[in-house]
């Protein structure tokens, strides 16, 4: 019977002091986090004053935001990793009851550590006797000074104390307060500070074609300052350049006559200034490869020849037909082929390929002319020249015999000659005459296209019969 007493007072005691670290976990969860609430919204309240007194550059308000974070969320885990690795055990617990309860008499202690002795005997007896009286004694011992009570106010003041701060600060300046938390919860996004002038700038970010101008324009508002001013200057080169806007009576206006480059600029009215913005160059149509396709005359029998990747310049035959295939730089809306400043060629264009095709008549020029979609064109195109080249007439030399031949009708004369022409020979003739009779030709035969030149020779011999007989020459084409 004593047995069953004793385990009961121990299950007892054990209930007792499992509320008790239960209790005790708790309140310290609830001071580390008092604490560490009012460390944070410190933080944030001299953070949102700063700001509104002094305008904090976007990397300095990120850095703050990360401070807070680090401070609330660090704050939380470090309490909860301290109290999951630090609860008390029953020793420690009773250790705490017993200082705050000095009344026990040690009695907690001395059952929790006495009751893991294997015992017998009259020591047993006692350690039963000890834990039956601690059971029914600790009852009566309220918990709640288990923690120091003194800090946890002291933590809850103080957070309630930056809390009531933060909400009137609310209250009393709702403006400055809205704007603050918008710059601080998006630090690197462009949130205007509180300022007595307001400015708002167009066109802001733009893409402008290549030379064309662009205004800008300042709208300013509030307090009116006696001078606006734009600084700008080559993006990525240099200082920034300034210069006083023009007052329209109504806005403030800077012109810019020919963008060529990437221009960053911002606005300075009075205590405002305005986010930078980009001017973005569109980049200029041009030529990024060019192919030419030559299908020349029938009569040169040379086919069709493709130049790939050419500086443009043609030198052609006359009335050989050319086929331009290009490709550019940026996606067309439409293309033309200028010939000679004088007739223009509507050119196809798919994404950024082109064709063209002319026939070559004379020597000029020609100019290939682009526009992107978005109507920017390639001002002051190359002009690529055309040369004819010049079909001369066939060329025969007589090789052997040197000069004039007086025969027999017996004797046979045999006749050497070569014959060339810069683009083909079709066919070879040999003529004679007699005495100073008519010329009459005495062969003719056809040449494989494309023979550039040809040596051969021929014989006088059944031609000429009955009389003397002179070599004439010989003929081509």
């Amino acid at each position: 019977m004593a047995t069953a007493v004793t385990a009961k007072a121990h299950k007892h005691i054990r209930r007792y002091l499992d509320t008790a670290r239960t209790k005790w976990v708790m309140l310290r969860f609830l001071e580390g986090s008092l604490k560490v609430l009012a460390v944070t919204g410190i933080v944030v309240l001299l953070s949102f004053l700063a700001d509104n007194a002094l305008t904090l550059s976007p990397w300095l308000r990120g850095s703050l935001l990360g401070v807070c974070i680090v401070v609330f969320l660090g704050g939380l885990g470090r309490e909860m990793f301290l109290l999951t690795y630090r609860v008390p055990s029953d020793e420690s617990m009773a250790r705490i009851i017993e200082k705050k309860h000095p009344d026990l008499d040690n009695r907690v202690i001395n059952s929790v550590m006495l009751s893991k002795k294997e015992l017998s005997g009259g020591a047993a007896m006692i350690v039963s006797s000890l834990v039956n009286s601690t059971a029914a004694t600790v009852d009566r011992f309220d918990l709640r000074g288990i923690v120091n009570v003194k800090r946890l106010r002291q933590f809850a003041v103080a957070a309630v104390l930056v809390l009531v701060l933060l909400v009137g600060y609310g209250f009393a300046m709702p403006q400055h307060f809205g704007n603050a938390f918008k710059r601080f919860i998006m630090p690197f996004k462009y949130v205007p500070p509180i300022t007595d002038t307001r400015i708002a700038v167009e066109p802001g970010d733009i893409t402008v074609g290549y030379g064309r101008p662009v205004d800008i324009i300042a709208r300013v508002s509030g307090e009116m300052p006696s001078v606006v001013t734009v600084y700008f200057r080559v993006k990525g080169k240099g200082d920034f350049i300034s210069k006083e806007m023009e007052f329209n009576g109504q806005d403030f206006i800077h012109s810019f006559t020919s963008v060529t480059d990437d221009i960053q600029y911002y606005v300075i009215a009075g205590d405002a200034k305005s986010p930078r913005f980009l001017l973005t160059r569109s980049v200029v149509p041009s030529v990024a490869r060019l192919d030419i396709e030559f299908t020349f005359p029938d009569f040169t029998f040379l086919g069709t020849k493709v130049l790939k990747e050419a500086s443009g310049a043609i030198t052609a035959l006359k009335d050989t037909r050319v086929k331009l295939i290009g490709t550019s730089n940026v996606t067309l809306g439409n293309a033309s082929i200028v010939l000679n400043d004088e007739k223009t060629l509507t050119v196809p264009t798919e994404g950024k390929n082109f064709t063209a095709e002319f026939t070559v008549e004379t020597d000029g020029f020609y100019i290939i002319r682009l526009q992107d979609v978005e109507g920017v064109r390639n001002e002051n195109p190359s002009r690529h020249p055309i040369t004819l080249i010049a079909d001369k007439n066939p060329e025969v030399r007589i090789i052997r015999p040197h000069a004039e031949v007086t025969t027999s009708p017996e004797r046979e004369v045999i006749i050497s000659f070569q014959a060339a022409d810069n683009f083909g020979l079709k066919w070879i003739e040999v003529a004679y005459r007699l005495n100073a009779g008519e010329e009459q030709i005495a062969d003719h035969w056809e040449l494989k296209p494309g023979t550039k030149i040809s040596v051969d020779q021929a014989r006088l011999g059944t031609w000429v019969t009955s009389r003397p007989a002179t070599t004439s020459h010989g003929s081509c084409a």
